[in-house]
């Protein structure tokens, strides 16, 4: 079951990136403020280049990698519905 969500979810970024990106910038910046992170010391979690995280961010990357969602959720503390925010 979590495998296939996981797949779901990948073409669930892919498909509806452009609607996506926007909101999920806003919720990761949300989720860095609410845990008192600059963007270089949640990218260094990450252990992705701020510049990556910052067009993260702003809406620039239109087609997140499941790898770098991932990563996010491991930042976070958080799964993968809570991140892209599924209900």
């Amino acid at each position: 079951m979590f495998c296939y969500f996981i797949i779901y979810t990948a073409s669930f970024v892919s498909v509806y990136s452009d609607g996506i990106t926007i909101g999920l910038g806003k919720q990761i910046k949300s989720l860095r403020k609410q845990r008192n992170l600059t963007q270089a010391e949640l990218a260094e979690l990450m252990d992705i280049d701020e510049s990556a995280l910052r067009r993260l961010e702003i809406g620039k990357i239109t087609n997140p990698k499941l790898s770098t969602l991932l990563k996010l959720c491991n930042a976070f503390k958080i799964s993968l519905n809570e991140l892209i925010d599924i209900k």
